[in-house]
């Protein structure tokens, strides 16, 4: 059995979404970041990072495996059930060049998700430059998906596990996908697996914010954000 440790956002969805694609027992528990949970001193037994997600693996033939970074674990999770990464040769290496892709980038996305919903007051030149980079990145996606069936060929692997919680929150980011009409394409089509809209619930629907008060807070001034004219990129 497997234990994951999660949260409502994108990285940790990443891996929910994984072991109900892969079909490993698993269970899970809701750190509430929104409580700062993720602070506490139980968690950061798990990871000295303070961040989400993390998993324990109990089945492992001898001692429980701590992982934490989902690209980590996403490649053992990979690895361990012989689904979605190639074993071996080009098409391996053309998996993870995109899942490292996605790893390097995300912190641009992350930032356009900060100063556009999160931070206490919005910042114009922040706003405008993670958007604007966000753009960029989904540009390259975007071309992409216009030569190949997924984000790195024709089979499904962790390259789109990878991706596709990140592109879910594109209105956070300041994107529209119908600047992006092949992202749009493929975003439909992983959306419609029953193990993505199954993992993609964990630990609450995707466009929910949790039940405890401070979540619920949070997700009323996220959404008071989201409408705010200040908090979007400027045209110029």
């Amino acid at each position: 059995m497997i234990e994951l440790f999660t949260s409502g956002a994108p990285s940790p969805r990443k891996v929910s979404i994984m072991l109900e694609e892969v079909g490993l027992p698993y269970k899970w528990h809701w750190i509430n970041v929104y409580a700062a949970e993720h602070k506490k001193a139980d968690f950061l037994a798990l990871n000295p990072n303070g961040r989400l997600p993390a998993i324990l693996d109990h089945d492992t033939g001898g001692e429980p495996l701590l992982l934490w970074e989902s690209a980590a674990i996403l490649i053992y999770l990979a690895e361990k059930s012989g689904k979605l990464l190639p074993a071996s040769g080009p098409a391996r290496y053309q998996v993870l060049k995109w899942a490292s892709f996605q790893a390097t980038h995300a912190p641009y996305l992350g930032n356009a998700h900060w100063y556009r919903v999160l931070a206490p007051a919005p910042e114009r030149y922040s706003i405008d430059r993670f958007v604007q980079e966000s753009a960029r990145i989904y540009q390259v996606v975007d071309d992409q998906l216009g030569k190949e069936r997924y984000v790195a060929g024709e089979d499904y692997s962790i390259a789109d596990v990878s991706i596709f919680p990140w592109i879910e929150y594109h209105d956070w980011q300041g994107q529209d996908l119908a600047d992006f009409p092949h992202i749009r394409r493929w975003y439909d089509e992983v959306a419609a697996r029953p193990a993505v809209e199954r993992g993609r619930n964990i630990p609450y629907p995707y466009t929910e914010f949790g039940d405890s008060p401070e979540s619920r807070q949070r997700g009323a001034q996220i959404m008071e954000r989201l409408s705010d004219p200040e908090r979007r990129a400027s045209q110029g």
